[in-house]
């Protein structure tokens, strides 16, 4: 099947520095968050030329996706260099620009200019954690919902992230609450990378662990959700709604084809999401290699190869179009350690019948916002 003619937009997380204010000690760059290292402007600029060339050749609008470390700590002085390169680069194709933060002490003029720049920030607030600390393992919850507060009500902010591990699992009715509460989106985001080798024991979760959970939150949101967009959730009940309607799509991940998100390290190596930061999976580097170079690399034959084999399943899905299968084809190890043998392995599979099960009930009180795909 051919990929859906509607217009494709294609994220690249770039990794700006590693450097951070915070000690979240789940966090998977924990090993270099004392790391000043930074891209300098004109690697940036040469970054994003192929950046721009990719996604010419792939016929997608780039997604500007500045990650960290903490962005918001670099100075205005190298922000403004950072748009005047975009500018000077993109200049025949929409850009969409967002940043990710923590929202523990942001540079406000950084975000001034953001504001005006018509960026997004989201912002990494998991509400229930006591692993999100300072350098020396104090709380960081008072300080950032001061800060959100500030922003909370402008169109800079762009919802937030909140992670999910075995410290915190049982409190994922309070993640909701809050985010239904203040009438903001959010992702939930089950740990899925680690730094460390303990660090998956300590905070990693079962399939089953994260299933159950996602679908408390989706019971909750069903009976009581405000209209906000719960992630991944949003995208099974979407793909239920269209499913029970009788629709078909073909709007399917075929990587071969078209990328979806890409990861850019400090160093410029670059990879699919599902494998960052696997030497044998690396795209090669972007300021060196060409944009026909990366994307005919040896790594990216194997990451292509990869997420083939998760797949593999979804064509006896049923859901099978509705479900593009990126969430299963990028998943990483610690998602889906081996590639699924049934569609029971599949979370989007047993997501989306969840939510035909809720569909069938017909009570819901939760204002869903349009299930048309963009």
């Amino acid at each position: 099947m051919k990929p859906s003619n509607h217009r494709h937009e294609m994220t690249w997380v770039i990794k700006l520095t590693k450097l951070c204010n915070l000690r979240c000690r789940y966090c998977y760059e924990y090993k270099d968050l004392d790391n000043p290292a930074r891209m300098d402007l004109d690697n940036i600029r040469n970054l994003l030329i192929t950046v721009r060339d990719i996604c010419k050749n792939q016929d997608s609008d780039p997604h500007l996706c500045w990650h960290g470390g903490e962005p918001l700590i670099i100075p205005l002085k190298y922000w403004e260099g950072v748009f005047a390169i975009i500018d000077d680069v993109f200049t025949d194709c929409s850009v969409k620009i967002s940043v990710q933060s923590n929202l523990y002490s942001p540079r406000w003029d950084v975000v001034e200019l953001f504001k005006a720049k018509g960026v997004k920030i989201g912002v990494s607030f998991d509400v229930a954690n006591s692993d999100r600390v300072q350098k020396n393992g104090s709380g960081t919850e008072d300080r950032v919902l001061q800060n959100l507060d500030r922003i909370i009500d402008d169109p800079v902010y762009g919802g937030g992230i909140a992670v999910l591990s075995k410290k915190n699992i049982n409190q994922v009715g309070s993640v909701f609450q809050f985010y239904n509460g203040i009438g903001a989106s959010v992702r939930i985001l089950p740990f899925y990378r680690k730094s460390y080798d303990d660090q998956k024991d300590v905070f990693g979760l079962s399939q089953s662990e994260i299933f159950n959970a996602l679908e408390s939150v989706l019971n909750m949101w069903w009976q009581n959700g405000s209209g906000i967009i719960i992630e991944p959730l949003w995208q099974s009940m979407r793909a239920a709604i269209r499913y029970s309607k009788g629709e078909q799509s073909n709007n399917i991940f075929i990587k071969q084809l078209r990328e979806n998100c890409l990861v850019v390290d400090t160093n410029f190596e670059t990879y699919a999401v599902g494998t960052t930061y696997l030497e044998e999976y690396s795209y090669g580097n972007i300021i060196e290699d060409s944009a026909t170079k990366i994307m005919d690399s040896d790594g990216r034959r194997k990451a292509i190869s990869r997420a083939e084999d998760r797949m593999s399943i979804c064509e006896t899905c049923q859901f099978w179009g509705l479900c593009s299968g990126y969430a299963l084809a990028e998943s990483t190890d610690i998602e889906m350690p081996l590639s699924p043998t049934t569609l029971n392995d599949c979370m989007q599979h047993r997501l989306i019948s969840s939510c035909l099960n809720l569909l069938g009930e017909k009570t819901c009180s939760l204002d869903i916002p349009s299930p048309t795909l963009a």
